[in-house]
């Protein structure tokens, strides 16, 4: 809760006080990742856009290498376009986002921005699900999405290119979504690479950074105002129905006749038009088609965001119709079948007049029949009317991932599993498809020589899929059989769940070696380590394919912290079982009760007096995705016993401490001394109460200061 107070606080402090401060005042002004930051740092300051804070001496402090949050980069977009006139809100925008925002538990000084961000298509309601972590502290923000923030944020003023092409040497990192919006800021020189070319999307951004591109921004949009005869395009709004679709495959273009004039207007939407529903649920241009009522904010012609809003009255009883799901298995004239998540299949007449759909074009059932006998996966959503029957059908082509089972003569097969059974689709390799094998990308021929008795069964693939269902993207992967998460273990053998899901058991070789959390266990002390943790296991085997060593780690570790730098953490448990975890640049840490960086998580640990108690939190392939260390105290803690003769409590690591008090010890509540030292015993033993005590020279306790809250 401090730490949450604090973040609040200091994002109010540096983003939305509009005073001029000048950089050259903060005291850590040369502790900045390079020395040009500190000219945009003084920038900022000067436009009171990002002030700094105090730190506990009272010194004013910038703290240029701390990360930057997602609300704290929306709060500073929001700051920049107010700064530069280039923003366009209105009195209602935060009660109409206010839900929204309270279920994705954005603090309140933030709902300013962040409703801004939900009104303008900058950010939608399921981006902003990720701001806030689970224990409520701000999640700290990536350079790319930081720039998608802000490219977004300039789109309306300076145009995006939704066919850009990037050039930093890591653009396949990058998300497709992010790509237009990051070019735009590379092309206006306010976000760009390093010195190897390297745009580093995944990495986090600090507020020096967020100074230059604050800064930046600023400086470019007005001088784009003043190149433009409009001060800022204006937003106007068109809520009508879609009456027309091209469904084209990069774009489309969409007809709407308005819900009160009936005029017609056409709009080209893509990959980059934020798109979501009334409710605030993410969707893509893809998901819009004829029938949709839909609200569309459009500036100079250009569509800045849609949302797909419930249907007009007279559909509403349409919309109350039983919806059933699920990959679809038959269909004729009369019936269509499909089966379900829970392995059921469903069978339904349909209606004298239903309305078919295929990816949001009306099609018959003629035409979804031809695509199944071609062993197409084909989700679908089935609409009941009050009688049973089915009276429209939503049918959709989907991406499909499993065992690939071949490449040949232009076409992916795929074994998959759904509701317990399997099935093998056959998908057509449309000729612009990208095929990476283990990350690295290949062709087609090379693909199909995967086909060798070495590889047969062990090769996964995910393919993604057009509107035409042809694939677009295929991954193929080997399939790791030598790691995975423990599923059961016996004296004889042993069950895993590989890498990409699948189950596969094992016998044990004789004499086989069996370790757990890096000390020798039995299959017993395993099998019951997986009862209250889920276990990652790390298997060697002989020429016969029999288990020799067994490694078992739980996937969370938890002990005394024993050693912490830039590779690995080392955590011993009450068993005194030594773990050595790898640690890489995504780790997270929190050192007591505060998140820091890793190179501070260090010094706090070799820094500490006492014992140091450590929760880490292991990803499937065993790296530390998250570490929470709280240090002891061999003098405070909550007390567990007490006696006259001997005081035991346990400090904020749970680490418990048991002293010996001396026969003439002195009691103090809430910093007031009592008169009788048992009145100190009696109050140490109240629920809510904690203990500080002093030694003498044999190292008993003298003195016991309890403090009870009021």
């Amino acid at each position: 809760m401090k730490r949450f107070t604090a973040l609040s606080l200091a994002a109010v402090m540096t983003l939305s006080m509009a005073v001029n401060a000048s950089a050259a005042t903060f005291s850590d002004i040369n502790n900045v990742p390079w020395e040009g930051a500190k000219e945009y740092i003084n920038s900022v300051a000067d436009l009171g856009l990002m002030v700094g804070d105090t730190d506990s001496a009272g010194n004013k402090v910038f703290r240029a290498k701390d990360r930057i949050t997602y609300c704290e980069a929306m709060q500073l977009a929001y700051s920049v376009l107010t700064k530069t006139s280039a923003l366009k809100t209105t009195a209602d925008t935060q009660e109409k986002w206010k839900s929204a925002m309270q279920e994705a538990n954005i603090p309140t000084w933030a709902y300013p921005a962040v409703s801004y961000g939900l009104e303008s298509g900058i950010v939608s309601a399921n981006d902003i699900k990720i701001f806030i972590k689970s224990d409520g502290t701000s999640r700290d923000a990536t350079r790319e999405n930081v720039g998608v923030i802000f490219g977004k944020a300039l789109s309306h003023i300076s145009a995006a290119n939704a066919s850009a092409v990037l050039s930093f040497g890591d653009k396949a990192e990058i998300s497709a979504t992010s790509v237009p919006y990051i070019d735009l800021l590379a092309r206006l020189n306010i976000l760009v690479g390093d010195e190897n070319g390297n745009f580093n999307p995944k990495n986090y951004i600090n507020r020096a950074e967020m100074a230059v591109i604050a800064s930046k921004s600023y400086n470019k949009i007005n001088e784009i105002k003043k190149e433009q005869t409009t001060v800022t395009p204006s937003v106007e709004r068109v809520s009508g129905t879609v009456i027309l679709t091209d469904n084209g495959t990069s774009e489309k273009t969409i007809a709407v006749s308005d819900k009160d004039s009936g005029k017609v207007s056409t709009f080209t939407i893509n990959a980059s038009t934020p798109v979501i529903t009334i409710e605030g649920a993410a969707k893509t241009y893809e998901d819009i088609s004829v029938g949709d009522v839909i609200t569309l904010a459009v500036s100079n012609g250009i569509v800045a965001s849609i949302v797909i809003n419930e249907d007009d009255e007279s559909n509403k009883e349409e919309q109350k119709e039983r919806v059933l799901e699920g990959y679809l298995n038959n269909i004729t004239t009369k019936v269509v079948t499909f089966d379900t998540e829970d392995g059921d299949q469903e069978r339904y007449e349909f209606s004298s007049n239903p309305r078919i759909t295929l990816n949001g074009s009306i099609v018959t059932k003629d035409d979804i029949y031809d695509y199944l006998v071609d062993r197409n996966m084909i989700y679908v959503e089935v609409g009941l009317d009050s009688a049973g029957q089915v009276s429209s059908l939503s049918a959709r082509f989907c991406d499909v991932e499993g065992e690939l089972t071949n490449v040949k003569d232009g076409y992916v097969y795929v074994k998959y599993e759904y509701a317990e059974k399997t099935k093998t689709a056959k998908i057509e390799i449309a000729s612009s498809c990208e095929i990476y094998i283990d990350s690295e990308k290949a062709s087609e021929s090379k693909a199909e020589k995967l086909f060798t008795n070495e590889d047969e069964g062990s090769l996964y693939v995910q393919v993604e899929v057009n509107n035409f269902n042809k694939a677009i993207k295929i991954e193929i992967f080997h399939d790791n059989y030598s790691n995975g998460e423990l599923v059961s273990i016996s004296s004889s053998s042993i069950e895993i769940k590989s890498s990409f899901g699948r189950v596969v058991e094992y016998d044990f070789a004789d004499d086989a070696e069996l370790t757990l959390n890096g000390g020798e266990a039995s299959y017993r002390d395993i099998k019951t380590a997986l009862k209250s943790s889920d276990i990652l296991i790390t298997l060697e085997f002989d020429k016969e394919g029999n288990v020799t060593k067994a490694a078992a780690q739980a996937k969370t570790a938890k002990g005394e912290l024993k050693a912490a730098d830039e590779k690995r953490i080392v955590i011993v448990d009450e068993n005194d079982a030594r773990m050595v975890l790898p640690v890489d640049r995504n780790t997270e840490y929190e050192y007591n009760n505060e998140d820091v960086v890793s190179s501070k998580f260090q010094k706090l640990y070799k820094a500490a007096e006492s014992k140091v108690v450590a929760v880490a939190e292991l990803d499937e392939n065993g790296t530390v995705i998250r570490v929470e260390a709280q240090e002891g105290s061999d003098s405070e803690g909550v007390v567990t016993s007490i006696s006259s003769s001997e005081i035991v409590f346990e400090d904020v690591a749970g680490i418990e401490h048991k002293y010996k008090i001396e026969p003439a010890m002195v009691g103090y509540l809430n910093g007031e001394k009592l008169g009788k030292a048992s009145a100190a015993i009696e109050y140490a033993r109240q629920d809510g109460a904690t203990v500080k005590v002093t030694f003498s020279s044999r190292g008993y306790v003298n003195r016991i200061y309890v403090t009870l809250e009021d």
